[in-house]
């Protein structure tokens, strides 16, 4: 008797993952700009939904670190979904604002705007936050509405930190 093809076994393999994966109704592909941290924060939704029984069925969470900046990213989430012919589903680009350019920020805008003219059942979506995450901690302490650079935030935290033993650098 012939043994069965390797290729002929990942393909049934490849083919119910597929048939699995149709079966969920809502599908969340995150583009993110970095490659470690971000990913690692969206990790913690993907894990939470899959922990629990009445999601872990009926949503699909796919994390993609993509080490590049406002357009390229969602080029790469236009890449991926065009090489993984994603028929369903919200694309969600990630990215800070830094100090790019407002044509580059909100030029990822436009371009899911036409991308979501052609396919009602793939939409994209911007999703950017302020300069870095020191940010986002520092609101922790204090209201805080200046639009400053990252080198107060860094001091104003490390005044706040000291005496926990945590230091930015």
């Amino acid at each position: 008797m012939a043994k069965r093809g390797r290729k002929e076994k990942d393909n049934w393999k490849k083919k119910r993952r597929q048939e699995y994966l149709e079966k969920k109704e809502f599908r969340y592909y995150i583009f993110c700009e970095g490659q470690a941290t971000e990913p690692k924060y969206f990790e913690g939704f993907k894990r939470y939904i899959e922990d629990n029984p009445i999601y872990r069925d009926m949503v699909l969470i796919e994390i993609e670190g993509c080490q590049a900046e406002t357009m390229r990213v969602i080029g790469k989430a236009e890449e991926y979904v065009r090489k993984n012919k994603i028929a369903k589903g919200q694309i969600w680009c990630v990215y800070d604002k830094d100090s790019f350019p407002a044509s580059d920020v909100n030029g990822v805008v436009q371009r899911a705007e036409v991308l979501n003219q052609k396919n009602p059942d793939v939409q994209y979506y911007a999703a950017w936050s302020n300069e870095c995450i020191e940010f986002w901690f520092m609101l922790h302490f204090a209201y805080y509405t200046a639009n400053n650079h990252r080198s107060e935030y860094k001091k104003f935290l490390n005044e706040k930190l000291t005496k926990f033993l945590i230091i930015f650098s």
